[in-house]
């Protein structure tokens, strides 16, 4: 039984493409010094941009935000973020992290009550 568990994990893992591969960590390619990512030579040209994101929480399913923006509603993905508080419903958030294939993945996101 063993054996199948074992041999049925591999195919898995060759099935599904990207998802062998070892996540990316943020603090190994670089770090945040205020607003400003410098980012670390030792990831290099393949590092993913980053940003830093300020707006309201308008929903939250799952581990997606979505967030309005002064320019624009976009959807925030916090599964590798450690947050300063709940991330509920009407609060304001700066979110930084890095766009991956379209999408923004937040690693650090700090709250504070709307209209503070």
């Amino acid at each position: 039984m063993r054996r199948f568990v074992a041999v049925a994990a591999a195919l898995i893992a060759l099935a599904a493409p990207g998802r062998a591969q070892a996540p990316y960590v943020d603090s190994a390619c670089g770090q945040w010094t205020g607003d400003v990512w410098v980012s670390y030579a030792s990831c290099g040209p393949d590092a993913r941009r980053h940003q830093k994101i300020v707006g309201t929480i308008l929903a939250v399913k799952g581990r997606l935000l979505t967030v309005a923006t002064a320019a624009r509603r976009m959807t925030i993905d916090d599964t590798p973020a450690r947050a300063t508080g709940q991330l509920v419903r009407g609060r304001r958030i700066s979110a930084r992290g890095y766009w991956d294939a379209g999408r923004f993945f937040a690693t650090i996101i700090l709250t504070r009550a709307a209209g503070r």
